[in-house]
C-alpha cells in the first residue's frame, strides 16, 4: 500500500486500521529502535544498524527524534513516552511517584495526629514520628528525694547502707572444693604431689583467702566480705584469734 511518506500511524478507529495494523506496529518500531540507535549505535536494546537507516531514507522514512520524551508522531493519539521494540506500552512498575504537594500534605496530617495524641500522654512523654509514646529503656532512674529516702530507712533500720557484689561462681566453686576436701581427709591443710595443679591452686586459694581476712578486718577492701567470711568459717575455717 501506499503510505502517506512513511510517517503514518492509524488510530484505531481510523478506517483502514486493519488492514494496516501490522505495518503500523513496524513503523513504531523502527522509530523506537531509531532512537536507542542514536543513543548508543552499538547498544543492545536495538536492532537498528546504519545499513537499515539508509534504505528507510530512502525510501522517505520520517524520523521523529526532536523531543527525548516523545518517540512517536506528535498526531499519534495514544503517543507514549516508553515502548517495548514491538511498538507496544510498556508498563510502568513500582508505586507512582509522589508530589511535593502530596508529600507536604502528607507530613503536616502525620504532625496533627502526633500532636493530638501527645496530648493525651503525661507531660514529659516522648512521642514518636508515628504518635505512639517512647519506651523508656533499661530501669528506671531514681530522683535524688528517693534516693534520701531508701538510706535514711536503712540507717534507721540498722542496715548498711554500702552496696554489695553478688559472689561470682569461681569463688563459690573453689569453696566448694574446700569443703569436700575437709570433708575427706578431715583438715584444710592441703598436701598435694609434685604436677597435681588442681590441688595446688587450691591450697593457693586458701590461703589467698586467709591473707585478704586480715586485711579486711584491718579496714581494707580487697574482695573479702562479711558473707564469704561466713561461708568459710561454716566449712570450718578457722581464723586466729587475733585476728577476729
Amino acid at each position: 500500500g501506499n503510505l502517506d511518506a512513511c510517517d503514518l500511524v492509524l488510530p484505531p478507529d481510523h478506517p483502514g486500521f486493519e488492514e494496516h495494523a501490522e505495518l503500523t506496529k513496524w513503523i513504531k518500531y523502527q522509530r523506537t529502535s531509531y532512537r536507542y540507535y542514536l543513543e548508543d549505535p552499538m547498544g543492545g536494546r536495538h536492532s537498528m544498524t546504519e545499513e537499515k537507516v539508509n534504505r528507510l531514507k530512502d525510501v522517505g522514512f520520517t524520523w521523529i527524534v526532536g523531543d527525548k520524551k516523545r518517540w512517536l508522531a506528535e498526531d499519534t493519539p495514544a503517543a507514549v513516552t516508553n515502548v517495548n521494540h514491538d511498538g507496544t506500552t510498556k508498563r510502568k512498575r513500582g508505586r507512582p511517584k509522589k508530589t511535593p504537594e502530596k508529600k507536604m500534605e502528607e507530613m503536616e496530617a502525620a504532625a496533627a495526629e502526633a500532636t493530638a495524641a501527645a496530648q493525651s500522654y503525661p507531660e514529659g512523654t516522648i512521642i514518636n514520628m508515628d504518635g505512639t509514646p517512647r519506651k523508656k529503656m533499661g530501669r528506671p532512674r531514681k530522683t535524688p528525694e528517693m534516693k534520701k529516702e531508701e538510706i535514711a530507712a536503712a540507717i534507721a533500720a540498722g542496715e548498711s547502707i554500702k552496696k554489695t557484689r553478688p559472689i561470682r561462681s569461681k569463688w563459690l566453686g573453689m569453696l566448694q572444693k574446700l569443703k569436700e576436701y575437709k570433708e575427706k581427709h578431715g583438715t584444710m591443710k592441703i598436701t598435694y604431689e609434685e604436677g597435681d595443679k588442681e590441688l595446688q591452686l587450691l591450697k593457693e586459694w586458701t590461703k589467698n583467702q586467709m591473707r585478704m581476712h586480715v586485711k579486711w578486718r584491718q579496714g581494707h577492701e580487697l574482695g573479702m566480705t562479711q558473707e564469704k567470711a561466713d561461708m568459710l568459717k561454716e566449712i570450718g575455717m578457722e581464723f586466729p584469734p587475733t585476728w577476729e
